[in-house]
């Protein structure tokens, strides 16, 4: 069935949703049901500049991209990492 205007359209790289959730907990002991698409990184989890930059090379690593500086430092969520992935051509990880 074809999606309705009304409807939300789908957060771009979504499907990077789950393995970022998953290296927040490696990381950073974040249980991945508590880090949702929208939660900021810094005022729901605690991430320090450290913490989001160590974060930044973490996904540059596993995905094997580059994000843009200014982009990546900005991102304040999971959801806008994964707008990010997404825009870099990153392949999903399983």
């Amino acid at each position: 069935t074809p999606l309705s205007e009304d409807a939300p359209a789908p957060l771009a790289g979504a499907e990077h949703l789950d393995a970022l959730r998953a290296l927040l907990a490696e990381l950073f002991a974040i249980p991945p049901a508590s880090a949702t698409a929208t939660n900021d990184l810094r005022d729901d989890h605690a991430l320090d500049e450290l913490d989001h930059h160590e974060l930044t090379v973490e996904i540059e690593d596993r995905w094997q991209v580059r994000l843009d500086a200014t982009q990546a430092e900005e991102a304040r969520s999971l959801g806008r990492f994964c707008e990010l992935l997404a825009a870099a051509g990153a392949r999903v990880r399983r």
